[in-house]
């Protein structure tokens, strides 16, 4: 069921990256109140990665539609966008509470991501495990380099990966601006995410090779392109060229609505 009476030019992805962060962990309970007015808005993504909270929001997600009858019983499942490639610490059991310090710790140093072969199809793992019994949507390579990106090894990967069914799209997100027309230009990526200002402001020629491709683009931040997260959306909407979808981060699901709507207003 969607609150608008017109489809939407642009879809709403709920961001997860500080659903669990340390000091801001929202309760089970607000994480289903959340996905249930998404599902009942018609808002369809959900993006997350494994280093938010250190893999406590991608096993929010999954507790909270194990939880609620009405996202199990959803005629329409949530699209997950997962990403990896940040050093992320997964300590079993009880020792969960200490994963997002040692997260901390392990990021500050000069080996923060790893985007080899290894690397990330132990951290695909984690994310797919953690998230069961969802289906992921597409899985990204997170805020890789130029040199990861033409070495071949981790798109390879997760090529393979997609290979075994695990999800539907091969992705990458950037925050580089400079890295998004060497990503128009690779072979087998079917989503990007990258900055809402990005994508306004991209080359029309980087623009028309991902339009022409198919690819999904994403973007996120939002509110860089107006403090106001509903009229950035309206005008992303509005714009000759609207991305897929627009991801916002509130934990508000009076919020969420209001988003919802003004991509179809």
């Amino acid at each position: 069921m969607t609150t608008g009476s017109e489809e939407p030019r642009v879809e709403i992805g709920v961001g997860t990256s500080t659903l669990r962060s340390l000091g801001r962990r929202a309760p089970l309970a607000a994480v289903v109140r959340l996905l249930e007015t998404a599902d009942r808005a018609g808002v369809r993504y959900i993006d997350t990665a494994d280093t938010y909270g250190a893999g406590s929001a991608e096993r929010a997600i999954s507790a909270a539609v194990r939880r609620s009858p009405a996202l199990r019983a959803s005629a329409t499942p949530f699209r997950v966008i997962t990403k990896i490639g940040y050093r992320t610490p997964d300590l079993p059991g009880p020792l969960r509470v200490l994963n997002q310090p040692a997260k901390k710790l392990v990021q500050r140093g000069e080996e923060h991501q790893a985007f080899d072969a290894r690397s990330l199809t132990a951290a695909w793992a984690g994310s797919q495990r953690r998230l069961s019994p969802l289906q992921v949507h597409a899985c990204c390579l997170h805020n890789p380099s130029q040199e990861v990106l033409e070495g071949g090894e981790a798109l390879g990967t997760l090529r393979r990966l997609q290979t075994q069914g695990g999800f539907a799209l091969v992705g990458v997100s950037i925050d580089d601006v400079d890295t998004v027309d060497l990503v128009s230009r690779l072979e087998g990526v079917g989503l990007v995410e990258l900055p809402a200002e990005a994508w306004t402001g991209i080359a029309p020629e980087v623009r028309d090779r991902f339009l022409e491709r198919g690819t999904e683009v994403v973007v996120n931040r939002v509110t860089a392109l107006d403090r106001n997260p509903v009229a950035a959306l309206r005008g992303l909407a509005r714009s000759p060229h609207p991305p897929a979808v627009a991801v916002v981060g509130t934990r508000d699901p009076d919020h969420l609505v209001a988003d919802a709507e003004a991509v179809r207003a």
